[in-house]
Protein backbone atom coordinates (compact mmCIF):
# COMPACT_ATOMS: atom_id res chain seq x y z
CA UNK A 1 0.00 0.00 0.00
CA UNK A 2 0.87 3.56 -0.37
CA UNK A 3 1.71 4.11 3.37
CA UNK A 4 4.08 0.49 3.45
CA UNK A 5 5.61 2.33 0.01
CA UNK A 6 6.36 5.61 1.88
CA UNK A 7 8.14 3.97 5.19
CA UNK A 8 10.55 1.74 2.80
CA UNK A 9 11.15 4.51 0.68
CA UNK A 10 11.54 7.30 3.20
CA UNK A 11 8.90 9.64 2.46
CA UNK A 12 8.96 11.79 5.20
CA UNK A 13 5.94 14.11 4.04
CA UNK A 14 3.62 11.25 2.77
CA UNK A 15 4.04 9.75 6.05
CA UNK A 16 2.85 12.60 7.96
CA UNK A 17 0.36 12.90 5.66
CA UNK A 18 -1.29 9.04 6.54
CA UNK A 19 -0.09 9.70 10.10
CA UNK A 20 -1.89 13.07 10.49
CA UNK A 21 -5.62 12.18 9.41
CA UNK A 22 -7.66 10.40 12.15
CA UNK A 23 -9.23 7.84 10.34
CA UNK A 24 -6.29 7.27 8.65
CA UNK A 25 -4.17 6.90 11.97
CA UNK A 26 -7.04 4.70 13.54
CA UNK A 27 -7.02 1.96 11.07
CA UNK A 28 -2.64 2.10 10.80
CA UNK A 29 -2.55 2.05 14.89
CA UNK A 30 -2.28 -1.89 14.92
CA UNK A 31 0.29 -1.27 11.88
CA UNK A 32 2.67 0.84 13.13
CA UNK A 33 5.08 -2.20 14.29
CA UNK A 34 5.11 -3.22 11.03
CA UNK A 35 6.20 -0.04 9.03
CA UNK A 36 8.65 0.70 11.89
CA UNK A 37 9.99 -2.56 10.72
CA UNK A 38 10.46 -1.46 7.16
CA UNK A 39 12.14 1.80 8.08
CA UNK A 40 14.68 0.52 9.81
CA UNK A 41 15.18 -2.59 7.34
CA UNK A 42 16.01 0.21 4.52
CA UNK A 43 17.93 2.54 7.16
CA UNK A 44 15.58 5.17 7.18
CA UNK A 45 16.33 6.74 10.43
CA UNK A 46 13.50 10.01 9.51
CA UNK A 47 10.97 7.52 9.02
CA UNK A 48 11.99 5.29 12.09
CA UNK A 49 12.02 8.57 14.25
CA UNK A 50 8.57 10.11 13.45
CA UNK A 51 6.88 6.71 13.43
CA UNK A 52 8.09 6.21 17.39
CA UNK A 53 7.09 9.71 17.85
CA UNK A 54 3.69 8.30 16.53
CA UNK A 55 3.60 5.76 19.34
CA UNK A 56 5.24 2.38 17.36
CA UNK A 57 6.54 0.04 20.38
CA UNK A 58 10.06 0.26 19.97
CA UNK A 59 10.64 -3.40 21.53
CA UNK A 60 7.79 -4.79 19.35
CA UNK A 61 9.29 -7.84 17.04
CA UNK A 62 7.79 -8.30 13.80
CA UNK A 63 8.33 -9.63 10.39
CA UNK A 64 8.19 -13.13 9.33
CA UNK A 65 11.62 -13.85 11.31
CA UNK A 66 10.08 -12.01 14.59
CA UNK A 67 13.19 -9.83 15.17
CA UNK A 68 12.91 -6.60 16.78
CA UNK A 69 13.64 -3.63 15.45
CA UNK A 70 17.16 -2.74 16.60
CA UNK A 71 17.60 -6.36 15.34
CA UNK A 72 16.85 -5.54 12.19
CA UNK A 73 19.02 -2.50 11.78
CA UNK A 74 22.26 -4.27 13.39
CA UNK A 75 21.71 -7.50 10.59
CA UNK A 76 21.55 -4.86 8.16
CA UNK A 77 24.69 -2.26 9.21
CA UNK A 78 22.17 0.57 9.67
CA UNK A 79 24.53 2.25 12.04
CA UNK A 80 22.48 5.61 11.64
CA UNK A 81 19.06 3.72 12.48
CA UNK A 82 20.63 2.01 15.20
CA UNK A 83 21.90 5.21 17.25
CA UNK A 84 18.70 6.42 16.72
CA UNK A 85 17.33 3.87 17.99
CA UNK A 86 19.58 3.38 21.34
CA UNK A 87 18.75 6.58 22.67
CA UNK A 88 15.47 5.75 23.20
CA UNK A 89 14.58 5.02 27.12
CA UNK A 90 12.31 2.16 26.73
CA UNK A 91 14.92 0.27 24.46
CA UNK A 92 15.23 -3.01 25.56
CA UNK A 93 19.29 -3.89 24.12
CA UNK A 94 19.22 -7.63 24.46
CA UNK A 95 15.39 -8.38 22.87
CA UNK A 96 15.33 -11.43 20.82
CA UNK A 97 12.10 -13.38 21.13
CA UNK A 98 12.51 -16.57 19.22
CA UNK A 99 14.93 -15.61 16.69
CA UNK A 100 18.25 -16.93 16.52
CA UNK A 101 20.22 -13.60 17.83
CA UNK A 102 20.11 -10.79 19.53
CA UNK A 103 21.10 -7.19 18.29
CA UNK A 104 24.56 -7.60 19.47
CA UNK A 105 25.01 -11.14 18.31
CA UNK A 106 23.08 -9.72 14.45
CA UNK A 107 26.12 -6.62 14.24
CA UNK A 108 28.51 -9.38 15.35
CA UNK A 109 27.97 -11.88 12.49
CA UNK A 110 28.17 -9.01 10.01
CA UNK A 111 30.94 -7.33 11.26
CA UNK A 112 29.68 -4.28 11.98
CA UNK A 113 32.51 -2.98 14.39
CA UNK A 114 30.69 0.78 14.85
CA UNK A 115 27.56 -1.24 15.97
CA UNK A 116 28.83 -3.41 18.31
CA UNK A 117 30.96 -1.25 19.98
CA UNK A 118 28.19 1.45 20.66
CA UNK A 119 25.47 -1.29 21.76
CA UNK A 120 28.44 -2.43 24.36
CA UNK A 121 28.84 1.12 25.42
CA UNK A 122 25.01 1.17 26.09
CA UNK A 123 24.99 -1.71 28.09
CA UNK A 124 24.28 -4.45 25.27
CA UNK A 125 24.69 -8.08 27.44
CA UNK A 126 27.99 -10.07 25.56
CA UNK A 127 26.94 -12.88 27.11
CA UNK A 128 23.15 -12.90 26.24
CA UNK A 129 22.58 -16.48 24.28
CA UNK A 130 19.82 -16.44 20.84
CA UNK A 131 17.43 -19.32 20.22
CA UNK A 132 20.40 -21.58 18.49
CA UNK A 133 21.94 -21.78 21.86
CA UNK A 134 25.09 -18.93 20.47
CA UNK A 135 26.31 -15.93 21.67
CA UNK A 136 27.35 -13.08 19.69
CA UNK A 137 31.01 -14.22 20.19
CA UNK A 138 29.94 -17.80 18.68
CA UNK A 139 28.65 -15.45 16.00
CA UNK A 140 31.46 -13.28 15.18
CA UNK A 141 33.89 -16.59 15.08
CA UNK A 142 31.69 -18.66 12.71
CA UNK A 143 31.84 -15.59 10.51
CA UNK A 144 35.50 -14.00 11.05
CA UNK A 145 37.29 -14.06 8.00
CA UNK A 146 40.36 -12.30 7.99
CA UNK A 147 40.26 -8.86 9.97
CA UNK A 148 37.84 -9.93 12.97
CA UNK A 149 40.26 -10.14 15.38
CA UNK A 150 39.18 -6.91 16.73
CA UNK A 151 35.51 -7.57 16.94
CA UNK A 152 36.47 -10.57 18.95
CA UNK A 153 38.96 -8.30 21.26
CA UNK A 154 35.79 -6.10 21.77
CA UNK A 155 33.58 -9.15 22.50
CA UNK A 156 35.93 -10.05 25.50
CA UNK A 157 36.94 -7.39 26.52
CA UNK A 158 33.35 -6.13 27.32
CA UNK A 159 33.12 -9.21 29.60
CA UNK A 160 31.84 -12.19 27.05
CA UNK A 161 33.09 -15.49 28.91
CA UNK A 162 35.64 -17.02 26.61
CA UNK A 163 34.72 -20.56 27.52
CA UNK A 164 30.79 -20.29 27.22
CA UNK A 165 29.49 -23.34 25.51
CA UNK A 166 27.25 -22.95 22.45
CA UNK A 167 25.31 -25.60 20.36
CA UNK A 168 26.88 -28.81 20.39
CA UNK A 169 29.09 -27.61 23.68
CA UNK A 170 31.42 -25.54 21.52
CA UNK A 171 33.29 -23.32 22.90
CA UNK A 172 34.61 -19.93 21.31
CA UNK A 173 38.41 -21.54 20.85
CA UNK A 174 36.56 -24.91 19.66
CA UNK A 175 34.93 -23.22 16.98
CA UNK A 176 38.29 -21.08 15.88
CA UNK A 177 40.04 -24.58 15.96
CA UNK A 178 37.56 -26.14 13.65
CA UNK A 179 37.24 -22.95 11.03
CA UNK A 180 41.17 -22.00 11.47
CA UNK A 181 41.55 -18.89 12.90
CA UNK A 182 45.44 -18.88 14.10
CA UNK A 183 45.07 -15.56 15.55
CA UNK A 184 41.67 -15.55 17.28
CA UNK A 185 42.60 -19.05 18.70
CA UNK A 186 45.76 -17.69 20.04
CA UNK A 187 43.85 -14.21 21.61
CA UNK A 188 41.57 -16.57 23.22
CA UNK A 189 44.04 -18.59 25.13
CA UNK A 190 45.81 -15.46 26.54
CA UNK A 191 42.63 -14.57 27.90
CA UNK A 192 42.02 -18.08 29.37
CA UNK A 193 40.67 -20.12 27.14
CA UNK A 194 40.96 -23.37 27.63
CA UNK A 195 42.17 -25.83 24.94
CA UNK A 196 40.97 -29.19 26.44
CA UNK A 197 37.80 -28.42 26.73
CA UNK A 198 35.65 -31.25 24.39
CA UNK A 199 31.75 -30.51 22.93
CA UNK A 200 29.47 -32.84 22.75
CA UNK A 201 30.99 -35.41 20.01
CA UNK A 202 33.69 -35.35 22.36
CA UNK A 203 36.15 -33.40 20.24
CA UNK A 204 38.54 -30.73 21.24
CA UNK A 205 40.12 -28.12 19.45
CA UNK A 206 43.05 -30.91 18.46
CA UNK A 207 40.76 -33.19 16.97
CA UNK A 208 39.16 -30.30 15.06
CA UNK A 209 42.07 -28.91 13.88
CA UNK A 210 43.37 -32.22 12.68
CA UNK A 211 39.79 -33.08 10.79
CA UNK A 212 40.29 -29.72 9.01
CA UNK A 213 44.05 -29.57 8.51
CA UNK A 214 44.84 -26.47 10.40
CA UNK A 215 48.68 -27.07 10.75
CA UNK A 216 49.27 -24.07 12.35
CA UNK A 217 46.37 -24.11 14.83
CA UNK A 218 47.08 -28.16 15.95
CA UNK A 219 50.75 -26.03 16.78
CA UNK A 220 49.56 -23.54 18.94
CA UNK A 221 47.47 -26.17 20.60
Amino acid sequence: SAVFWSAAGGHLDSLKFFLSRATIADRLYSRRRQLLHIAAAHGHVGAVRLLLSAGADINALGGDDGQSVLCRACQWGYYNVVQELVQHPKLDLDKHGDVRWTPLAAAADQGYVRSVRLLLERGADPNVLGSINWSPLQFAIHKAGAGKLGLVKLLVEAGHSVDAPGTFNRTALLRAAYAGHVDIADYLISKGAQATLSDQGNSNGLHLAAERGHAEIIRLL
